[in-house]
This record gives structure tokens, C-alpha cells and sequence, in this order.
């Protein structure tokens, strides 16, 4: 009984905990993660898609779920979910203000925190926007269709695009950096972050399941992807005791570890 309390005290700060972070790398490095998943999800997905299934192949268990998870009406799932990426970053934002004005911050601190819990999905979602380009397996509902019906669904571009899960991975991302962020920053209740995240993130998961977007195994890897990422950007490099540093050189961006 007495642990608990005492790791809520340690968390209680009278103000946010300094992080260590670059106010000229940083914010340039979000910005450019987010732009890479902006410019190939709108501009260039016509060229960067495979023009076929490379992963067209399916198994017994992804099949098994999809029989059981899988919506007869999948328009309803595939808007809920999309409501579910927008939802996310919203409220977990909205959490972390609240964190914020609890331990006596201002608003330059929720940009602090904001700015990093996006550096740390948009690296996330870079990852996944890279493999789906090289993995190029079908996505489910494209699997049952002819030829010819594939060539002509309401996105053909999009049809193999479908490992791993973006909207996994980008909701399990912002879930886990914003639970590692309120936790470096010595916030109240930072398991708040990773409750509500997380809860998110496994809708919108399923939901993209449900849609017949994603097999399970899409949405796991994203999970999985998401969360390691989430975690590891703001305790590897913005932790004031991370053993590795990044600033910016001459010829680029330069990293330190020490061990």
C-alpha cells in the first residue's frame, strides 16, 4: 500500500521537470516526419504503391478473425475508425493540458509536449508508410474480389497497402509518448495517458478490423510498432538522464550515445 503512494507523491511536481530537447532540431524533425506522411499518403502514393499484391498470400489464423470480427455493413467501421484517428491526438492533447495546468505549467510547456508526442508518432508512422510501400500485402476486402473488381475499387492505389496498420500505429504511438512525457515530466497520474490512449488505439484497431481494412495481424504489428516507438523517442532522447543525445551539425544530424 505504501509504494503507490509514495511513487504518486514523487509525481506530485510543483511545476513540469525540465526536458532535454533541441528548440531548432526538434521541432524540424516533427515536421518533417509529418510531412513525409502527408506528401507519400497524398501526393506520391500513385507511384510509391506496388502496382500488385507482393504479399497476397493469407493464413488460417488472420482468416479465423476476419470470419469473426469483420462487420457485415464495413462502412460503419472504417468511419468509426477514422473518427477514432482524429479522437486520439485531440484528447490526449486536451489530457496533457490538464497535466500541465495541474503541475503549474503554461502553455509553452503543452507545446513542449505536444511537439514531442507528435515527433515521436510521426517517426512511428514513417516506419509504417515505408513498409507498406515494400511489403505490399493485399488488404482483406481486396482479397475477395476478381481481377477486375480490384482494378476498380474506390482506391486501387490503396489496395495493397495494408501491412502494417497505420491508424494502429499512429494511436499506439500517441498513447505511449504521452504517458512517457507526462512521466519524465513528473505529472500527476501519468497512467492516465497510457488508460486513455490505449483504450483508443485498441478501438481503433478492431474497428479497422471490423472495416475489413486490416488483418489482425496488421493491427498487432502496428500496436506493437506504435507503442515501441512512442516509448523510446521521449526516454532515449528527451530524458534529462538518457545516455543518448541528438543535435544538429554541419553535414546533418548528429548522435551521441555514452555508455
Amino acid at each position: 500500500m505504501l509504494a503507490p503512494l509514495l511513487l504518486l507523491v514523487t509525481l506530485q511536481a510543483s511545476e513540469p521537470k525540465p526536458l532535454e530537447w533541441d528548440p531548432k532540431l526538434h521541432p524540424a524533425v516533427m515536421i518533417a516526419l509529418g510531412s513525409y506522411w502527408v506528401v507519400t499518403e497524398v501526393g506520391l502514393k500513385d507511384s510509391l504503391a506496388p502496382p500488385q499484391c507482393r504479399w497476397c498470400a493469407t493464413n488460417g489464423f488472420d482468416d479465423g478473425v476476419r470470419k469473426s470480427l469483420v462487420w457485415s455493413n464495413t462502412g460503419t467501421p472504417d468511419t468509426l475508425s477514422n473518427v477514432g484517428l482524429a479522437v486520439t491526438p485531440v484528447l490526449l492533447m486536451a489530457l496533457d493540458a490538464w497535466m500541465v495546468w495541474s503541475a503549474g505549467g503554461d502553455w509553452k510547456d503543452w507545446v513542449l509536449d505536444t511537439t514531442l508526442m507528435l515527433e515521436a508518432s510521426f517517426a512511428a508512422i514513417a516506419v509504417t508508410q515505408t513498409t507498406k510501400f515494400i511489403a505490399g500485402r493485399e488488404r482483406p476486402f481486396v482479397a475477395q474480389l476478381t481481377p477486375a473488381q480490384k482494378a476498380a475499387t474506390a482506391a486501387p492505389e490503396d489496395n495493397d497497402l495494408s501491412f502494417f496498420s497505420g491508424h494502429a500505429t499512429f494511436t499506439a504511438a500517441l498513447a505511449a509518448s504521452a504517458g512517457a512525457i507526462a512521466l519524465l515530466r513528473g505529472y500527476r497520474h501519468p497512467w492516465l495517458a497510457w488508460v486513455l490512449g490505449g483504450a483508443l488505439s485498441l478501438a481503433t484497431g478492431f474497428l479497422r478490423i471490423a472495416a475489413d481494412k486490416h488483418y489482425f495481424s496488421d493491427v498487432a504489428v502496428g500496436w506493437a510498432v506504435g507503442t515501441g516507438i512512442g516509448l523510446a523517442v521521449p526516454l532515449l532522447f528527451h530524458s534529462p538522464d538518457s545516455p543518448v543525445t541528438a543535435a544538429p551539425g554541419p553535414n546533418g544530424i548528429g548522435v551521441a550515445a555514452r555508455w
